[in-house]
């Protein structure tokens, strides 16, 4: 809102900013969000945990219902659902779990090896061979070497 709007005095998150819109409806509302891990990948984005954080923040009459696999270290939430839950704000359905990303629908293991490889997974290895020659695999701990390697491969 201040860059777009030109609003300085505006103190709203964009989460907390839509819960107050919603919170002024006299009987209920509800807000359906569709996160995924790691989903903070532009400017100003903060992910589900800053969903979370508005609740605790500034709705403590407002309650999540949320997978509990929520807690997984991609969305970076454990710890805000933890604090939710003790003052009963979560309610936990694993029903509600997207287990498959929309981008990648037909690569849904590799997207479980991203996953392995930045928990440090041990089931990694094993699921790299399964993928051998299926995806361009590539691990390197360079950055240069990373680039070069993306600009030797882009069209």
């Amino acid at each position: 809102m201040k860059e777009k709007k030109g609003k300085a005095d505006f103190s709203y998150s964009e989460p907390e900013f839509l819960i107050h819109c919603l919170d002024r409806h006299q009987d209920w509302a509800v807000i359906i969000c569709l996160v995924g891990g790691g989903q903070e990948i532009n400017t100003g984005e903060a992910g589900i945990s800053e969903w979370l954080a508005s609740l605790q923040k500034s709705f403590p009459f407002w309650e999540a219902r949320i997978s509990s696999r929520l807690n997984d270290s991609e969305y970076s939430a454990a710890e805000l659902i933890n604090e939710l839950n003790t003052k009963g704000q979560v309610v936990f359905n694993d029903n509600l779990h997207l287990s498959v990303s929309m981008r990648s629908y037909r690569a849904e293991e590799l997207s479980g090896l991203i996953k392995q490889i930045l928990d440090v997974d041990e089931y990694a290895k094993s699921t790299i061979q399964r993928l051998q020659g299926k995806y361009p695999i590539v691990l390197t701990r360079d950055i240069g070497t990373a680039k070069k390697w993306i600009k030797e491969k882009s069209r």
